[in-house]
């Protein structure tokens, strides 16, 4: 189990001032949901995204993060490890492909037959990977046929260079997403409305509704309003071992940050809640 977290704000007047206080709050709020690792991705204010993730608690390194200002859309992680170790931090989120900055909470139980249908070259061995490879396919394959092909439980945000602006949100079955909505249009999202609430009070700012994200729909997200909503029949989820759900204690060794923001590289041709238990090739020469 992780944490996940998102913003999408509106550009013509935001309830939101400062997006890099609300992000981290964001990453506080979710902090018990992993503590492994954190991370972050963002569009900056030509739409361009970029990343920073570290191994660590929210609470200890996300300041660290090499934040801008202006940021108008973003995705928020807190690891909890299950496969692949926290220290190397390939396996941390976001996750990538070409193209595409993704983060998850949950387990894909196909993931290997993913990466071996889309041919996508692993950089790590976080399961997650598979699924920035599945949204990286250039097929003809629409999101929906993608998104049924998974097997598992999850959450799932992500960026495309594609389509640069949106914010990407789907819910599988067996992790939890929560949207609001600020006074002026904001749309923020977290996993559960316990960590919604936590990051609004924390980061002083007012959502006027919120929403349970329910089980097989996916969101297309632009200047905080919500211009796609499609429903999809996502796998029926499976019984997870212990190891996918956190505890206080026994989470790793301290380790000193290493700095990792990067940026999309140049040659892509631009195109206060406690835990809650939850209620195909690779594309345009992205070199990780």
């Amino acid at each position: 189990m992780c944490g996940i977290a998102a913003l999408s704000r509106n550009p013509e007047g935001s309830s939101i001032p400062d997006a890099r206080r609300f992000l981290r709050m964001a990453s506080h709020a979710i902090e018990d949901r992993g503590r492994h690792a954190t991370g972050f991705a963002w569009a900056g204010r030509d739409g361009w995204p970029w990343y920073w993730k570290d191994h660590g608690p929210a609470s200890r390194i996300a300041w660290k993060a090499d934040l801008p200002a202006g940021i108008q859309n973003a995705i928020v992680h807190t690891r909890h490890a299950t496969l692949g170790s926290p220290f190397d931090n390939r396996n941390n989120h976001p996750v990538l492909a070409p193209g595409i900055v993704l983060i998850h909470n949950g387990r894909v139980t196909n993931h290997e037959a993913i990466v071996k249908a889309t041919g996508h070259v692993r950089s790590g061995e976080v399961d997650s990977e598979a699924l920035a490879a599945l949204m990286a396919d250039t097929s003809e394959t629409s999101i929906i046929d993608r998104l049924e092909q998974i097997e598992g439980v999850a959450a799932i945000a992500w960026f495309d260079t594609d389509t640069l602006g949106d914010l990407h949100l789907a819910r599988l079955t067996g992790r939890p997403m929560t949207l609001g909505e600020t006074r002026r249009g904001d749309l923020v999202m977290s996993s559960t409305p316990e960590s919604l609430a936590t990051t609004a009070r924390r980061a002083r700012v007012h959502i006027d509704q919120t929403e349970r994200v329910a089980s097989g729909t996916y969101l297309r997200v632009s200047g905080g309003e919500i211009v796609e909503r499609r429903s999809f029949v996502p796998h029926r989820a499976e019984a997870l071992p212990d190891t996918d759900m956190p505890t206080r204690a026994g989470q790793g060794k301290r380790a000193v940050p290493r700095s990792t923001r990067r940026s999309v590289p140049d040659n892509l041709v631009p195109l206060d809640g406690g835990i809650d238990w939850d209620q195909l090739v690779p594309r345009r020469g992205w070199k990780q």
